[in-house]
């Protein structure tokens, strides 16, 4: 039944590959898949031979085999081959180039026409992934600093070149196409291609002020969305592709700063600047209604999912860094640690338990689980991001780009760059 519903789905995908017409077939071609046999292990990236036996009581026009995952949906392109015979043993050449698709089962699909009729056979197959590994390292400067802004790239050699200078900076973000940068009274949302470093304008400046547009822009983690709020009170998210696929409006006089993705919510935290308060506000992820909102009493600088109903809030009090656990739905509010007289700069994550906080005294190394922090440098870090990859930590220390142990702190290279940073962004292949 499951390949039967592949069919079904697979029928409308392939729809646009059919040929010409023939006088109307009685029966839909029958389709063996020879080689490769099931269970058969394809490692990315890899070309296979695709051998398929087709047969029809007129003439099959066409044989096209392509790999799809567990939802029928294809994970590459499709190849086709014309035959116009009763019946073929057709090879057809499978690419597989993507290092983003992961390990695991996917179905092979071969399909034969015959003009009018579709005959489908299906195979499982095993696809290995790709190694992990780190295309490049993006350097940015900090936001809302004098122009020029200059973007650092470091290749996966190590070579350091200035990939591009921007005119305006007020947030950056990357996924794996694009590195999205915002700009601040006049440049647009940009998704700038992580190749070729071609421009695509998500989103225009509408000018609102003397203080930056764009304002908490950041890929989602969980839905893997752009998201980023405006000087004028929405909150938008996009598809990698550019598509709008989020839209919200803050209440009357609020602007979102920072947004993260918590089950079936995009948790914001807004900011009134007339009375400088501050909310932690819930929308619906699907249509932007706004659900819940409750007082938030510190400037939020990250936000990271915890669970389905909570979302941990690092940010600054007055003087303290503090890490709050927030319930998203009732508003409850854990306030796991305070630095006092300590003020947070960055935070990034380890794993699902563990997160790096860079404050003024140095370095830290902060539990979820056991509530507890342990410091692991005295550096005064401007930056911080994890290469899960290596597993080891990047830190921004005024131009000195210092790769650190999360754990003990022992600094393995510094490299000193031609640019103060702001922000480090890792390019890894999936």
């Amino acid at each position: 039944m499951r390949h039967q519903h592949r069919a079904l789905l697979l029928a409308s995908v392939l729809l646009f590959l059919g040929s010409c017409k023939k006088d109307k077939a009685d029966e839909p071609p029958v389709v063996r898949i020879l080689f490769p046999t099931a269970g058969s292990t394809l490692s990315i990236p890899d070309t296979i031979t695709v051998r398929v036996q087709a047969e029809d009581d007129h003439l099959v026009r066409s044989v096209t085999v392509l790999l799809t995952d567990g939802n029928g949906v294809p994970i590459g392109p499709s190849y086709q081959t014309n035959v116009n015979t009763g019946s073929t043993t057709a090879e057809l050449e499978l690419a597989l180039t993507d290092e983003r698709i992961e390990s695991g089962t996917y179905t092979l699909v071969a399909r034969a026409s015959d003009g009018d009729q579709d005959g489908f056979a299906f195979q499982d197959l095993i696809v290995q992934a790709a190694p992990l590994r780190v295309r490049s390292v993006f350097v940015l400067p900090p936001f809302n600093t004098t122009a020029p802004h200059p973007i650092v790239r470091i290749d996966s050699l190590g070579d350091i070149s200035t990939w591009m200078t921007l005119s305006e900076l007020s947030g950056s973000a990357i996924d794996l196409d694009h590195l999205f940068v915002g700009g601040t009274t006049s440049q647009g949302l940009q998704a700038l291609d992580v190749n070729s470093g071609s421009s695509t304008q998500l989103l225009a400046n509408m000018g609102v002020g003397s203080e930056p547009y764009f304002r908490g822009i950041a890929v989602d983690p969980e839905d893997e969305r752009l998201y980023t709020g405006t000087r004028d009170g929405f909150i938008r998210g996009f598809f990698a592709s550019g598509n709008g696929a989020f839209n919200a409006n803050s209440p009357p006089g609020w602007y979102s700063e920072h947004t993260v993705v918590v089950d079936d919510q995009v948790v914001s935290t807004a900011f009134d600047p007339v009375s400088t308060q501050r909310k932690i506000i819930g929308y619906d992820r699907l249509n932007g209604t706004l659900l819940t909102q409750f007082p938030l009493d510190n400037e939020a600088l990250a936000l990271f999912h915890r669970d389905d109903e909570h979302s941990l809030v690092f940010g600054n009090r007055a003087l303290d860094g503090v890490v709050q656990d927030r319930n998203i739905n009732l508003g409850g509010v854990f306030e796991m640690r305070v630095f006092p007289a300590d003020r947070i700069h960055s935070a990034t994550r380890i794993n699902s338990d563990t997160f790096i906080i860079a404050s003024a005294s140095g370095i830290h190394r902060f539990n979820y689980g056991s509530n507890s922090v342990t410091t692991i440098s005295s550096m005064d870090a401007s930056a911080l991001a994890y290469d899960k990859v290596s597993g080891a930590l990047l830190v921004g220390n005024g131009n000195e780009l210092v790769t650190m142990d999360p754990v003990n702190g022992n600094v393995f290279d510094s490299r000193t760059l031609p640019t103060t940073i702001g922000s480090i962004h890792i390019l890894t292949n999936r």
